[in-house]
């Protein structure tokens, strides 16, 4: 990939892509579940992890810095812990990751959507006729993102500057026009949380409640640092990439500590729960009626696309990036670039390939969830986060012994992967608290990405 394409700005603007556009909406309902319907425990939540956040962006632009090759977790492991660990990172973005991100993400644009055109109703999550719309939706944003760089770049920046404007207009009525009270100390004492009909809550001591919020909050912030593989095709990513890292957790963080805070103020809690996914339809349908309830989910919708396509445009790259580097199962093929397109047109077909197995467990899943017990209780983009966090830990842990090693400055290299290893050490710490599942997803993973290491010969490779 030698067209250098991508200039700062849209690099910024896909990293923020890639963190706005569906936790914020879908994942609020259920950090509010999991903290007992404690908005004010959620609120701290986010300026918590959002600030190790931005220390975490600034640890990681000092290993962008050093390199012109393609980043991401990968890359960024391989650079402080060596080829080994960075190949398992690789493994598990393009194998696991990247297609769980892209299959929920898609069920999520398909919610909203059918919620926009008033089939809520009709089509739910149990038809087949929803994961057939989901489908088509993923073959369209292969089929663009392989097609051309450029476009996907584009659709990624105009997504972006549309996603915020739901964003800033709900929080900023909410700010001016709700009610504090909303906002209230729930649980605050170590006592059960409130319920209310139907509503079910997590109960018991704050810590808890405050743990179970972070996972949801993790899911929402995820992303930030794929924008590192699409370091080849940007025009300056060594001076580019540190400062997309920490600009864009920076205003991703406001963003939602401003939004999470008008939502709260303009709904009570309670009925945020009850009303699940569609809790920002019944909003903006409140505060601008039927017309401009409309338009607001417009953006939504745009929004979720938006991330759905910053996940496919980095998720394509991820398998290539590990077969220039290592072995990798038909390295030889998913290592080439169409000279045509610009894309890599095989690593694209083994993320599709992994992708639809994804779609089918997840919408067996679905269809399936009130006549059988198949992966009861497993969340899939749980699984994804979990990860996750667990190399963002390693990369931290190596981003202080590199610069120990360098000399570096001791704001990047010291204090600021410090507070970000508070930070994700919490988010790993809390998944196993809250998760029954935790070591079950262990178990999958680790089998995966075994599976992949030991089959990683086959096929001819291109890494001399």
């Amino acid at each position: 990939m030698n067209k250098k394409k991508i200039s700062f700005f849209q690099a910024l603007l896909i990293a923020i892509g890639f963190m706005i556009g569906s936790g914020i909406f879908f994942k609020a309902d259920d950090m509010l579940m999991a903290t007992g319907g404690n908005a004010l425990l959620v609120i701290i939540g986010w300026i918590t992890l959002g600030t190790t956040l931005v220390f975490a962006g600034i640890a990681i632009s000092y290993l962008a810095a050093q390199t012109d090759t393609p980043g991401g977790i990968s890359a960024y492991t391989s650079q402080v812990w060596g080829k080994k660990i960075g190949y398992f990172a690789g493994v598990f973005m393009s194998t696991i990751y990247a297609p769980i991100m892209i299959c929920v993400i898609a069920s999520v644009l398909v919610t909203y959507l059918i919620s926009l055109l008033g089939l809520s109703e009709q089509i739910t999550s149990q038809e087949l006729s929803y994961w057939l719309i989901t489908a088509f939706i993923i073959l369209i944003i292969f089929f663009y993102n392989i097609l051309s760089t450029t476009i996907a770049a584009r659709v990624s920046s105009v997504s972006t500057m549309i996603k915020v404007i739901p964003l800033i207009v709900i929080a900023f009525v909410g700010l001016l026009t709700g009610q504090s009270n909303n906002i209230t100390m729930f649980g605050m004492s170590g006592a059960d949380s409130l319920s209310s009909g139907n509503v079910q809550v997590a109960t018991g001591p704050t810590w808890a409640l405050f743990a179970g919020g972070m996972i949801s909050m993790a899911f929402a912030f995820d992303g930030w640092i794929s924008v590192g593989v699409l370091s080849i095709e940007m025009k300056n990513p060594k001076k580019d990439l540190s400062r997309v890292f920490s600009i864009a957790t920076l205003i991703t963080t406001i963003i939602y500590i401003a939004y999470f805070t008008g939502v709260a103020m303009l709904e009570d809690p309670m009925i945020i729960i009850a009303s699940g996914d569609e809790h920002v339809i019944n909003i903006a349908n409140g505060i601008f009626g039927t017309l401009g309830g409309t338009l607001m989910i417009i953006g939504v919708v745009i929004s979720v696309l938006g991330t759905l396509n910053a996940n496919v445009m980095a998720g394509i790259r991820y398998p290539y990036a590990v077969a220039t580097t290592e072995k990798f199962p038909f390295g030889k093929f998913v290592s080439q670039i169409n000279q045509k397109t610009n894309t890599p047109i095989y690593g694209s077909a083994y993320l599709f390939f992994m992708t639809t197995i994804i779609f089918i467990i997840l919408a067996v899943q679905k269809m399936t969830v009130e006549t059988s017990q198949f992966l009861s209780g497993v969340n899939l983009e749980d699984l994804a986060v979990f990860f996750t966090s667990i190399f963002y830990v390693i990369i931290f842990i190596g981003v202080i012994k590199l610069g120990r090693k360098q000399n570096g400055s001791y704001f990047k290299t010291i204090i600021s992967p410090i507070i970000a290893l508070i930070g994700q050490t919490f988010v790993v710490i809390s998944f196993f608290l809250v998760n029954d599942s935790a070591m079950l997803y262990i178990i999958i993973t680790v089998s995966i990405i075994s599976f992949v290491y030991i089959f990683k010969g086959i096929g001819e490779q291109s890494y001399k």
